[in-house]
C-alpha cells in the first residue's frame, strides 16, 4: 500500500509544510486536498442533520429531554472530542503512519449512528426514556471516535496542505458543506414541522441521513495518500514509545517552552463560552417570540448555513495572506456578537430577527474558528511535535467541559437569558488575550 502511494510523482507545490524548510515538494498534494475537502464537506453535512444548535434540541425536546438533558449532550460532544485526545498523541509516539489507526477509530465511532436511528423510529413512542438513552449513547461514541481520530487527521493536514493553501482548504469545505447544508436545512424544515412524517419517523429520518453521510465521509478518509515523513533529523525506523508516565511527566516543559501556545489554549478554553450558550438559542426565541412556526430551527439552520458560507472566503483570505492571528481575532470579534444578538431578540426587540443575525454569527465563527486555532498551531508547531501539542491542546481545553452542564443548570433554573451575558463576558475577555499573541508571520 505505500509502495504503490509512492509511485505518484508530487504535485507541484513548494510551499512550507509541517515544519519542513521551504521548497520541500508536498507528495500527492492534489491528490489529498481534494480527497480531504470531500471527507471534510461530507462530515459537515451529515453532523447537520443533527446540528447542536438547531436539530438536535428538537429531536431532543420531542422525546422529553429538557435544558439539563440539553447541556448533557453539549457536554458529551465537548468531552468526547477533547478527552481522548492527548492519550491518542501517546499512542502515536514513534508512529510513522496515522492513517490506520484514524480509520479504525472513525468506524467504530460512527457506526452506532445507525442503531440510534432504528432507535429513534422503534421505540420514539413506546419509550421515549430508551430511545433518547441509545441517541446519547451513539451520540458519545461518534465524539469520541472522531475526539480520537483529531490528532492523526489534524496531522495529516500539516502534512498533504502545503501551509499557504490551508487557508483556502478550510474555506473550500466551509463552502461545499455549506451549500450542502443549505439542502439539509430545507429537510429539517419539512421533517420537524410534520409535513412529510410524523415524530418520531421525522427524527429517525435525521440519524438516518447523518449517519450515511458519516459513511460517505469514512469512505474519503480511506481515499487518503499518507505520506511517510522523511524530515531531517527523523529516524528511518519508527522510534520507541515512551511510557505514559515519562510522556506525561515532559509535558509541563513542553508547555513552558511555547507561552503562545498556552495563551492559545487560554483563547480557547474562553472561545468554549458560544457553544454552551448557542444549543438554548433555539428554546429561548420559542419562548420570547410569539408565533414561530414549527419548522424554525429548520430555518435558523439554512441562516447558520449562511453564515459560514458568507464568511469562508473571508476566513481562508486572512489566514492566506494575513495569517492566522489576525483570523482569529476577527473570529473572536464576530463571536461575542453572537449571544449579544440573541439577548436583543428575547430581552429587547421580542423579534425573530435578532435571532436570525444570532445564527448567521454563529455559522460564521463555529468552523471558521475551528480551521484558524488549527492553523495557528500547524504553523508554530513542527511536524514531529504536532500530535503532543495537540492532544496537549485538549488536555488544557478541560476545563470548558463544565461551560454546557453550567449553562444547563442555569437555564433550567433562571431561564435562557441568564447564560447570554456570562457567554459575552467570557468571549470578550478571550478577544482581549488573543491581542497578546504572536503573529507567526512575522
Amino acid at each position: 500500500m505505500i509502495d504503490s502511494q509512492e509511485k505518484h510523482e508530487p504535485q507541484p507545490y513548494s510551499e512550507p509544510h509541517g515544519g519542513e524548510p521551504r521548497g520541500t515538494p508536498v507528495p500527492n498534494a492534489a491528490w489529498n486536498f481534494t480527497v480531504l475537502v470531500a471527507d471534510v464537506t461530507s462530515f459537515f453535512i451529515g453532523l447537520s442533520f443533527l446540528d447542536a444548535a438547531t436539530a438536535l434540541p428538537a429531536v431532543i425536546k420531542s422525546l422529553g429531554g429538557g435544558p439539563v438533558i440539553l447541556g448533557v449532550f453539549a457536554a458529551i460532544k465537548q468531552a468526547g472530542f477533547l478527552l481522548p485526545q492527548l492519550f491518542v498523541a501517546h499512542q502515536l509516539q514513534g508512529r510513522r503512519r496515522y492513517l490506520p489507526f484514524l480509520l479504525c477509530v472513525c468506524f467504530f465511532g460512527r457506526v452506532g449512528l445507525f442503531g440510534a436511528a432504528a432507535a429513534l423510529f422503534w421505540l420514539g413512542t413506546p419509550a421515549p426514556g430508551a430511545a433518547l438513552a441509545i441517541l446519547g449513547a451513539a451520540y458519545a461514541l461518534l465524539w469520541l471516535g472522531d475526539g480520537a481520530g483529531v490528532v492523526p487527521w489534524t496531522t495529516l493536514v500539516g502534512r498533504t496542505i502545503p501551509e499557504r493553501r490551508r487557508g483556502r482548504f478550510f474555506a473550500m469545505t466551509q463552502i461545499f458543506g455549506g451549500l450542502g447544508r443549505i439542502g439539509v436545512g430545507l429537510v429539517v424544515v419539512r421533517a420537524l414541522s410534520g409535513n412529510w412524517m410524523p415524530f418520531p419517523a421525522s427524527g429517525a429520518l435525521l440519524a438516518l441521513c447523518c449517519a450515511i453521510f458519516m459513511s460517505v465521509s469514512f469512505f474519503f478518509l480511506v481515499l487518503i495518500r499518507e505520506p511517510v515523513p522523511d524530515t531531517p533529523g527523523e529516524a528511518a525506523e519508527p522510534a520507541a514509545r515512551p511510557p505514559l508516565t515519562t510522556y506525561l511527566r515532559e509535558l509541563p516543559a513542553r508547555l513552558r517552552a511555547r507561552p503562545d501556545f498556552r495563551r492559545l489554549a487560554v483563547v480557547q478554553v474562553l472561545a468554549g463560552a458560544i457553544g454552551a450558550a448557542f444549543p438554548f438559542y433555539l428554546g429561548y426565541a420559542q419562548a420570547s417570540v410569539p408565533d414561530l412556526p414549527p419548522g424554525i430551527a429548520g430555518s435558523f439552520l439554512i441562516t447558520h448555513t449562511v453564515g459560514g458560507l458568507a464568511c469562508a472566503p473571508l476566513w481562508g483570505w486572512l489566514t492566506d495572506r494575513h495569517g492566522p492571528r489576525r483570523a482569529l481575532l476577527a473570529v473572536m470579534g464576530l463571536a461575542l456578537l453572537s449571544p449579544l444578538l440573541a439577548g436583543v431578540g428575547g430581552l429587547v426587540s421580542q423579534s425573530v430577527l435578532p435571532f436570525f443575525a444570532a445564527y448567521f454569527c454563529l455559522g460564521a465563527v463555529t468552523e471558521g474558528g475551528w480551521a484558524i486555532f488549527t492553523n495557528y498551531v500547524l504553523e508554530t508547531v513542527p511536524d514531529p511535535e504536532q500530535p503532543t501539542y495537540i492532544g496537549l491542546m485538549s488536555l488544557l481545553n478541560a476545563p470548558s467541559l463544565m461551560l454546557p452542564l453550567l449553562a444547563g443548570v442555569m437555564v433550567s433554573l433562571w431561564g435562557a437569558p441568564a447564560v447570554l451575558l456570562p457567554s459575552a463576558l467570557l468571549l470578550l475577555a478571550g478577544l482581549w488575550i488573543a491581542r497578546g499573541l504572536t503573529d507567526p508571520r512575522k
